[in-house]
């Protein structure tokens, strides 16, 4: 094989400092890697330009594989670069990220195969260039495309208003600077005054303050209104630091990490400002200067919307727009009713005359029936009162279909107060017009979807704190009732307490299924004989005009899930069916078992008033009723649902007004050995032995559970926090025997507890209770062994029966 260029190169250099003094007064960064017969890479030398711009050294690298000196992953994407080059046996060429101690990351790298006499690649020499800069100016080049691409998404945002199209411009400008929240408040210089425009809908949604301002006076303002009194950009990258110029939130406003605000010009005039916030990265200059071009174009078009003038004015930009957008233009002499059009309008229509005269008034032939006396009417204003022509028209186009047009016109020339020429566009929206259509009933469930998620979480929150305080009541009833055993009279009376609280605690599992957090337990329910005991319930209960019947699948099926819950649905359904039925009607209970796909059934059906569209339009959302004031909680449908979701079901209602209501639940058919419900489970009655630990910043739950323990034989130590609980750990881990570790606290909540424990004792047996579901956080660690799960609130039988579980 004939030798290359730089192997002869090589072999001129005779001698290694003559080749170190050619390398070492290039400007080139170039380096050589030896290829060794094993096939490992190792580096002969760097030149005195490679060290400058990557910051290392070439004795460093020296006689080393990348294997040797670099990171894992670094190393192995080096060595395939260096193969790749070697099994080419030409150049490669390549850029990559490799971050170096001068600070420069990108390179472009270009590595040359050496061959020795016998054809085999000897060395590579390889020749580094930072790009950085180039990186930086195409990430520029980028943001600016984003810009020009944003400004084109505005121009063409069809807003009934310039408030719509304001409210567009932000989540625009929110994009672009890659932030999370923002808004835009006008501001009069005379009155000093800012006046709220729009908020981003991620603020919407995150905010808590009650009845929040839309006016601000200037010398009111904290730090956002500095924009306006420095008439300049206000830019903050740490909102948390200390400043003087800050005034403070009022309660439930979203938290601000980072913020960034600038003032919109007309005229030398600050017309409004403009904020964006809670960037991931820091703000820089160049979030600036974006968020500055946009709203100044923005700013502009938003005016030219205001008077027909000024869209006259800015004609040329937009045709340039429409070019962009492939919205083909016309013009037409309205004294002879000639049309100027271009040849995408006859593509558009399906016409095949090109040269030839079109007059504005054979368009009719085209239009709908319906229309037509609509174009004409507009076609009449234009001429006589020059007002813009703005319709939707649909057109027979081929002969076979319709489509929607978008057709806009101006007046370009009056004359004796009659226009004469006129110009404008024409576009195809049928696609657009399709698309909403089918969006609607989309847009409508993501509403609904957005309200129960926001509700959800304020229902888990609310439900967690108050089983908190019903554990505290529970346990303190339970002692109170232990201490009275003598007086029957006061017992009774503690007794009344521990069942009012076990209501409440049933309430609170009908949140927690509303906030998907409630599945407590999973046992193999018998879903025919949970609906008998609801049926004889109503028996007792509802008015004896309603005849109850059930049409029961004889297979007898079961379904995995929580009992209690699904007890809760079948009783809430039954009670709408009831309200529906006010003169009396039929109420039928139907179950059917689809064994092979593995689900079941369970069909409410009533013959009552049925909903009207309204209604069916708020059904699954909370606190919504149609019962009169102080008859219903509008909890009812929402916990159904909630609770549905959570055991993997699919629910669906089928009403019509006056003619009845069917509601079919399908739910996953039980698989497997049934678990025993905490619900069925006794207490064995005998003395505990062992060393307990209780770990909870509730004073009243700690000292309850503590109580019911000693008092059956344990011996316990109580702590307030996990802190000193681990300290105690550490000393005394060999004579504990289980741990009730409290989830949420704080310092240090629960999970961060239990990986302590379990690091100084990886056995020990743990159960966590907690007021939220064991499907919240404690379902990553319900995955170990020696862990068991405690609800709150929880009766004193309970605890005890888990105690003796986990022991045993």
């Amino acid at each position: 094989m004939k030798p290359t260029s730089a192997s002869r190169f090589l072999e001129t250099v005779n001698s290694r400092k003559t080749l170190e003094d050619v390398l070492n007064n290039t400007l080139e960064a170039v380096f050589f890697v030896s290829v060794k017969e094993d096939g490992r890479f190792v580096f002969e030398m760097l030149n005195r330009a490679y060290e400058e711009d990557t910051g290392v050294r070439s004795a460093d690298f020296e006689g080393k594989s990348p294997d040797d000196i670099l990171p894992p992953l670094m190393a192995a994407k080096v060595n395939s670069r260096y193969r790749e080059c070697v099994n080419a046996r030409k150049s490669i060429i390549y850029e990559e990220y490799l971050p170096m101690k001068s600070g420069k990351n990108h390179w472009e790298t270009m590595l040359n195969p050496v061959f020795d006499s016998d054809g085999r690649v000897e060395r590579i020499i390889g020749f580094a260039r930072n790009i950085d800069s180039r990186k930086e100016l195409e990430k520029e080049n980028r943001m600016n495309e984003q810009r020009l691409e944003a400004l084109l998404k505005i121009s063409q945002f069809k807003a009934q208003t310039n408030q719509e199209f304001l409210d567009y411009t932000l989540e625009q400008a929110i994009y672009l600077t890659e932030s999370r929240i923002g808004y835009i408040y006008f501001y009069d210089e005379e009155k000093k005054e800012f006046t709220l425009n729009t908020w981003s809908k991620e603020v919407m949604n995150e905010c808590k303050v009650k009845n929040p301002q839309t006016k601000y006076s200037l010398d009111k303002t904290g730090i956002w209104g500095e924009a306006v009194r420095q008439r300049k950009t206000i830019m903050i990258n740490d909102f948390h630091a200390n400043n003087p110029l800050k005034k403070g939130c009022p309660d439930g406003h979203v938290a601000i990490r980072k913020f960034l605000t600038i003032p919109v010009f007309m005229n030398d005039r600050i017309k409004a400002v403009v904020g964006v916030a809670n960037k991931e990265t820091d703000y820089n200059d160049r979030d600036v200067m974006q968020l500055q071009l946009l709203m100044d174009s923005v700013w502009k078009i938003s005016e030219m919307r205001k008077s027909q003038e000024d869209l006259i004015k800015t004609k040329n930009q937009l045709l340039e727009v429409q070019k962009l957008s492939k919205i083909t233009r016309w013009e037409c002499d309205l004294l002879t009713g000639e049309l100027i059009y271009t040849d995408e309008i006859l593509e558009l229509f399906g016409i095949v005359k090109k040269g030839e005269k079109f007059i504005i008034s054979e368009l009719g032939a085209f239009l709908k029936p319906d229309d037509s006396k609509l174009f004409e009417i507009a076609l009449n204003n234009l001429t006589t009162k020059m007002e813009p022509l703005s319709l939707e028209l649909r057109f027979l186009i081929k002969q076979k279909d319709y489509k929607t047009l978008l057709i806009k016109g101006i007046c370009e020339r009056e004359e004796n107060g009659r226009c004469i020429e006129a110009s404008g566009s024409v576009q195809d929206i049928s696609s657009l017009k399709e698309a909403e259509e089918k969006n609607s009933v989309l847009q409508e469930q993501l509403y609904q979807s957005q309200k129960l998620e926001a509700l959800g979480q304020l229902a888990g929150g609310v439900a967690h704190d108050f089983n908190n305080m019903l554990a505290g009541i529970i346990g303190n009833a339970e002692m109170l009732s232990l201490k009275l055993m003598d007086d029957s009279e006061k017992q009774e009376i503690a007794k009344k307490i521990i069942n009012a609280s076990e209501n409440a605690a049933n309430l609170t599992k009908q949140l927690l299924s509303f906030s998907r957090k409630g599945k407590y337990q999973t046992v193999a329910v018998d879903l025919n004989r949970t609906i008998m005991e609801v049926i004889s319930i109503l028996e007792k209960t509802i008015d004896r005009k309603i005849k109850i019947v059930s049409s029961l699948e004889d297979k007898n099926p079961f379904i995995n899930g929580d009992p209690v819950q699904i007890e809760n649905v079948i009783l809430n359904l039954a009670l709408n069916a009831r309200d529906a039925m006010p003169d009396g009607g039929e109420m039928k209970f139907i179950t059917t078992c689809s064994c092979e796909a593995g689900f079941v059934d369970l069909i409410v059906e009533d013959n009552g008033t049925g909903m009207t569209k309204e209604v069916k339009k708020h059904l699954f959302e909370p606190f919504f009723t149609t019962k009169e004031k102080g008859r219903g909680t509008g909890l009812g449908l929402a916990g159904v649902y909630g609770i549905i979701k959570n055991h993997g079901g699919k629910i669906r209602i089928d009403s019509e007004e006056n003619r009845g209501t069917s509601v079919c639940i399908t739910l996953p058919a039980f698989r497997g050995e049934e678990l025993q419900s905490e619900k069925d489970v006794g207490v064995s009655g005998k003395l505990g032995f062992g060393n307990i630990i209780v770990i909870d910043d509730e004073k009243t739950i700690r000292e309850s559970t503590a109580f019911v323990l000693r008092k059956s034989g344990y011996t316990v130590f109580e702590f307030q926090q996990g802190k000193s609980a681990v300290e105690f750990f550490k000393k005394e881990h060999k004579t504990i025997n289980a741990v009730v570790l409290d989830m949420i606290m704080p310092d240090m909540n629960g999970k961060e507890v239990f990986f302590k424990l379990r690091k100084i004792d990886r056995n020990v047996k743990v159960i966590i209770s907690s007021g939220f579901s064991k499907d919240g956080d404690a379902s990553e660690l319900l995955t170990r062994e020696n862990v068991s799960f405690l609800q709150k609130p929880y009766r004193s039988a309970v605890l005890l029966n888990k105690i003796e579980e986990i022991l045993n």
